[in-house]
């Protein structure tokens, strides 16, 4: 019997039960008979939403046909299904809201495993999250707006992102779900990132290192992130307090950014050869250029030395502090004087003299901070000697 005929009798029985039963053998018909199964499953679907069916038939024989798309294991033609059966269903979205959103949620869970993540985030935006007609969870807004942000967060939509990281925000207070609150922040820690608020998003990444729901290989990638972050994070006491928490995890000492990590951590000066070996562990956007031309993490670097500088010298001259720095007297200048208006470098500037002095708190400031450093690295220096030992120990007890 072909599928004209089968729609045709489906049409011809009074009760309702009976037509929903009907219409959900003719699609398993469909499946078993998989020949021209794109252009059966439109045949059907412009069938069961007809108006003169009434909504008691058309909305449960719809949500059996978008719960059989589950069978398709070709991912292009389910992608190419769903876009039909959306543009087919749209127009009715009144009729049909419930299975509308599913439909958007499947469409976008296919462009996602295609790496389509503009489409799969403008299809989730489509969906809407208030409601007269049905009743709508916060947890669903929730993993809604999280997916909204993971696309377009690919797409380094940071903007629009954290437009609905705002409106996620609003809600995650009320769920203590933890399939919900772990993509909201690592969706916070991304965003974080994407905007160069790189302090924000060290502390966030590190923060899901620990979380032991998460694989240990993904714990290990996000207390990555979390030292590039923040290597890449302004100079200042706030990234000095956030460094020096990352140094004393001992997991960061078997990864790739530690060395990084160390000289920044021990305000030692790193060269222009250091530099771009870390470049190339960055992403995109972490490599993007600033005002003055140079880009995110030079901009970092420059601050640092400048930083570490002040540690050494209680005073130099333009010059000099240029030729540490392998920047010009001007740029030299500008850099220390916007450190020190934001409070991030503790100086003064004679531009007659041409000299910098950091030396110039009253409370000995600059002196207990170099006091501390030293006795942190010999600390540092003696338990790495206790190590090796005991390394030695146990290959010669063996």
């Amino acid at each position: 019997m072909s599928l004209a005929d089968s729609l045709s009798n489906v049409n011809s029985l009074t009760s309702s039960s009976d037509k929903v039963q009907a219409y959900r053998s003719v699609l398993e018909q469909i499946y078993a008979n998989s020949q021209n199964l794109q252009q059966s499953l439109s045949e059907f679907l412009l069938t069961i939403i007809q108006e003169s069916h009434g909504l008691a038939i058309s909305r449960p024989a719809l949500t059996d046909y978008v719960h059989s798309l589950d069978q398709i294991t070709d991912p292009n033609q389910k992608l190419e299904i769903l876009k039909l059966a959306l543009d087919t269903v749209q127009p009715r979205y009144t009729s049909f809201e419930e299975q509308v959103c599913t439909i958007r949620e499947n469409l976008a869970a296919q462009y996602e495993l295609l790496n389509k993540h503009e489409e799969a985030a403008k299809t989730l935006q489509g969906i809407q999250l208030e409601s007269g007609q049905r009743v709508i969870t916060e947890d669903y807004k929730l993993k809604i707006l999280i997916r909204i942000i993971r696309n377009l967060l690919e797409i380094d939509d940071a903007i629009t992102a954290d437009t609905y990281l705002n409106r996620a925000q609003l809600l995650i207070h009320i769920t203590d779900d933890p399939e919900l609150l772990l993509p909201f922040k690592a969706a916070q820690a991304k965003c974080f990132d994407a905007k160069r608020m790189f302090v924000q998003a060290s502390s966030k990444y590190h923060e899901i290192s620990y979380e032991t729901v998460v694989d240990g290989s993904e714990r290990l990638q996000c207390l990555s992130n979390s030292i590039i972050c923040g290597v890449l994070a302004p100079a200042g006491p706030l990234r000095s307090r956030l460094l020096a928490n990352l140094y004393k995890d001992d997991r960061a000492a078997g990864l790739a950014e530690f060395e990084m990590l160390e000289k920044m951590h021990l305000d030692r000066l790193i060269s222009p050869a250091q530099t771009v070996e870390f470049s190339k562990k960055l992403k995109g956007h972490q490599l993007a250029t600033v005002s003055d031309g140079t880009t995110v993490l030079e901009q970092a670097v420059l601050e640092h030395n400048l930083l570490s500088a002040s540690m050494v010298y209680d005073n130099i001259g333009f010059g000099e502090l240029a030729r540490v720095l392998g920047i010009n007297e001007e740029k030299a200048e500008e850099y220390a004087a916007k450190m020190i208006e934001q409070g991030r470098l503790m100086g003064e500037i004679d531009q007659i003299k041409e000299f910098i002095y950091f030396n110039v708190q009253e409370d000995g400031f600059i002196e207990t901070r170099r006091w501390d450093k030293n006795i942190e690295a010999l600390c540092q220096a003696a338990e790495n000697i206790g190590v090796e030992l005991e390394k030695i120990e146990k290959v010669e007890s063996a």
